[in-house]
């Protein structure tokens, strides 16, 4: 116990030794929230829209294309992930109850709705399988177990099981939480220039881990890619070191820089794209650039109602999308969810309205109240 107290008073102090962080704005910023719902809208589009009947198209069409793009959606959440979450153990790191803090805020946020949609998406396939259905609970290549302990990106990477959209999204989740488990030790015990420079290696080593790593299902290149996704989070939590520095990038050297990668992230999404080893390194420059413009208030319209209400439900909507796409073409049309033709068209409105819907109502009832107790139980 001693050497745990040391432990920590020795860190503190040396913490202390660093340049003082410039002090940052409290309560939420509503541009990041604007642009969380941009993020959710792309994922939304992606999997509402260009994801149905792919396969119509041929390969490497205008809709597959679009169907990579909007997927990048995910990659977006996980800057702003590395950003806020970042930011939070940069600004809180010296705090004596720092540990206990963190993870009492994230457990209160993440696992009341995590685990009811675990539940709900088994108890669903408990029910599917008795009718003769497939279901992921017995059906799915990754063992359902995996899902309540965070383990399912290795698995879903391993077994290349990528069929079972109700619960796959929620590799994103499982690669944030190792994130989580992570970086808070790091930020309590290495300077800040350390931590920088793990990050950066992370962005320019993982392109080239790409490069000559080929990613295929059933193999450990499929499980390395699935780890190597984590250089977003690491772009985010550089961008959460740069605005607490003196160090400030003009806003015209953010657009010019974003404007200039535009083209390398289309030429990446294009199919069979010789430089296709470089899309997440682009999208996450590109993302990051927009981030910290975003952070400035650079973008009127990531204040709009609109775009905030969507970030505000994203946590919720984007576990629940897929369920109710699937489960509701199921039970309706007993078929696989498809936008071919009215009758089906209509049924993936319902289910985008019903989607909507459940996580403004989660949000409400069970996502703020536990936040604000959370906040008031845990404090730094």
């Amino acid at each position: 116990m001693t050497k745990w107290k040391f432990w920590i008073n020795n860190d503190v102090s040396r913490s202390q030794l660093e340049p003082k962080p410039v002090p940052r704005p409290e309560g939420r910023l509503l541009d990041l929230d604007g642009l969380r719902g941009v993020a959710i809208l792309m994922v939304l589009l992606c999997h509402y829209g260009f994801a149905l009947d792919l396969m119509q198209p041929t390969p490497y069409s205008l809709q597959w294309f679009f169907f990579d793009f909007f997927a990048s959606g995910v990659n977006l959440f996980f800057v702003l992930s590395g950003f806020l979450i970042g930011g939070i153990l940069l600004d809180h790191r010296t705090s004596p109850v720092y540990f206990r803090a963190f993870y009492g805020r994230r457990i209160f946020r993440i696992f009341p709705v995590y685990y009811g949609f675990l539940v709900f998406t088994g108890l669903a396939g408990v029910v599917l399988h008795a009718h003769g259905k497939p279901s992921p609970v017995f059906n799915a290549g990754t063992p359902y177990w995996m899902f309540f302990l965070f383990l399912q990106n290795f698995s879903l990477g391993w077994y290349g099981d990528w069929n079972w959209i109700t619960v796959t999204m929620a590799w994103s989740l499982a690669l944030e939480e190792q994130f989580y488990l992570t970086l808070p030790i790091a930020v309590r015990r290495l300077g800040t220039k350390t931590l920088c420079r793990v990050a950066t290696l992370l962005i320019l080593g993982a392109p080239v881990l790409r490069f000559f790593v080929p990613n295929t299902p059933h193999a450990v290149g499929s499980l390395l890619h699935q780890a190597l996704l984590g250089d977003g989070l690491a772009a985010g939590f550089l961008c959460a070191t740069l605005v607490r520095s003196h160090f400030k990038l003009r806003s015209i050297w953010l657009g010019t820089t974003a404007l200039v990668l535009a083209p390398l992230v289309v030429l990446t999404h294009l199919g069979s794209s010789p430089v296709e080893f470089l899309r997440e390194t682009s999208l996450l420059t590109f993302y990051s650039c927009i981030l910290l413009l975003a952070e400035r208030g650079s973008f009127a319209v990531l204040r709009s109602f609109i775009l905030r209400f969507f970030g505000t439900i994203s946590y919720t909507l984007y576990l629940v999308h897929q369920s109710a796409l699937v489960y509701l073409h199921h039970i309706v049309r007993h078929e696989l969810p498809s936008n071919l033709g009215g009758k089906a068209i209509f049924v993936s409105i319902t289910a985008l309205l019903f989607s909507i819907a459940a996580s403004w109502f989660s949000w409400v009832h069970l996502e703020k109240p536990l936040l604000s107790w959370a906040r008031r139980k845990f404090r730094y």
